[in-house]
């Protein structure tokens, strides 16, 4: 349900410089392999381990990947989808640094807020200029 969230955001939003994707469970490797546009600013993905879904927003241009974790969990739980993903483009993700997202704001203080929370993020990725949150 999350992903058609996202997914119903992306296709409203329109958005040339910023891509969703579909990234819940990845196993072994990508099926195709595409390079990554040269428009795309941002690469953004809902993920989920541990029982738990967070925020991955990832910058091509400072190969960062920023996390967007309330509860904070080591970065090492992301890994299979942080390298699958790149491995989708073609891009080595030993090139890449993780690091928390500075503009995250939201701390998780129970064990099942985190789909609302993933839910507001994609939407001010994608909507920047269309809600307000507090």
């Amino acid at each position: 349900m999350i992903s058609t969230f996202a997914k119903l955001i992306v296709h409203d939003t329109h958005r040339t410089n910023i891509m969703y994707i579909d990234c819940p469970f990845p196993n072994g490797k990508p099926k195709k392999v595409e390079r990554l546009p040269a428009e795309i600013l941002e690469v953004v993905s809902i993920v989920f381990n541990l029982s738990h879904f967070i925020v991955l927003r990832f910058t091509p241009a400072t190969k960062n990947v920023y996390v967007m974790d309330g509860i904070g969990l080591c970065f090492s739980t992301w890994y299979n989808h942080i390298s699958f993903i790149l491995a989708g483009f073609g891009i080595n993700h030993q090139d890449w640094s993780v690091d928390m997202d500075p503009t995250y704001l939201h701390r998780q203080h129970d064990s099942y807020t985190c789909v609302p929370i993933a839910c507001v993020h994609i939407w001010r990725l994608f909507q920047p200029n269309h809600q307000t949150f507090h």
